[in-house]
């Protein structure tokens, strides 16, 4: 049990310390505190230390701030600490061995609108086969499939969709029940969620498997039963 502790402790602060840019800039902000900004009554309490990136974040805090006050007498003194400050950014940057916009920090996300990943995916596939695709889905998974595209159709009626949510809640749901209902609203395309275990699967009344990821299930009406 000791070596595991021992094992994560040192594994917490590899991931920490990196390519070492990060202590050494951890360092050099506690020397700045300490010597600048620790003294006093309104002086920087040294139990900031204890957070790495706080202690970094105050200290260049500190010089920024420093180095804006209006000292008219030596206006020189002032440009050069925003020059020294500039410089101290930039050495910041450099150290983290990573550039500010390359494609690793600055790039756009595939599903920008942030849908749980199996549901962007079953929207995907649906569309991918149809422009205007009648689905069944839960209430509760409505909105995700209305953000993602306009096309989508719900044609069940409230009434039945609130029976179908109700028996969706079940631990055996009936599956033909759901089946027929979106049959009867000409529903191709219905998700499942992922965690339903009926006795008789929804396979079983002419809807076969599409698609399954993400905790959702897609189904496509492929005959009558």
């Amino acid at each position: 049990m000791i070596r595991e502790l021992l094992f994560q402790l040192y594994t917490g602060y590899r991931n920490i310390v990196g390519t070492g840019a990060l202590i050494v800039l951890f360092i050099a902000a506690v020397l700045v505190i300490v010597l600048f900004f620790g003294k006093g009554r309104e002086g920087i309490k040294y139990p900031v230390f204890l957070s790495i990136f706080g202690t970094i974040g105050i200290a260049f805090g500190g010089i920024i701030s420093a180095s804006s006050k209006d000292d008219k007498n030596r206006p020189f003194a002032k440009l050069a600490a925003g020059v020294f400050c500039a410089l101290l950014c930039l050495l910041a940057i450099a150290s983290s061995g990573k550039y500010v916009f390359s494609d690793e920090l600055n790039s756009s996300v595939e599903n920008d609108m942030h849908l749980p990943g199996g549901i962007a995916g079953a929207a995907s596939v649906i569309l991918s086969e149809s422009d205007s695709p009648a689905v069944f889905v839960m209430s509760e998974w409505k909105p995700y499939f209305e953000c993602y595209s306009s096309k989508y159709s719900f044609p069940v009626s409230v009434e039945d969709q609130q029976k179908l949510d109700r028996e969706l809640e079940k631990a055996d749901p009936d599956m033909r029940k759901v089946s027929s209902v979106a049959r009867k609203y000409g529903c191709t395309y219905i998700v499942l969620p992922y965690d339903l275990w009926p006795q008789i699967p929804i396979t079983r009344y002419g809807f076969k498997l599409q698609y399954e990821s993400g905790g959702c299930r897609l189904y496509k009406e492929v005959e009558s039963p």
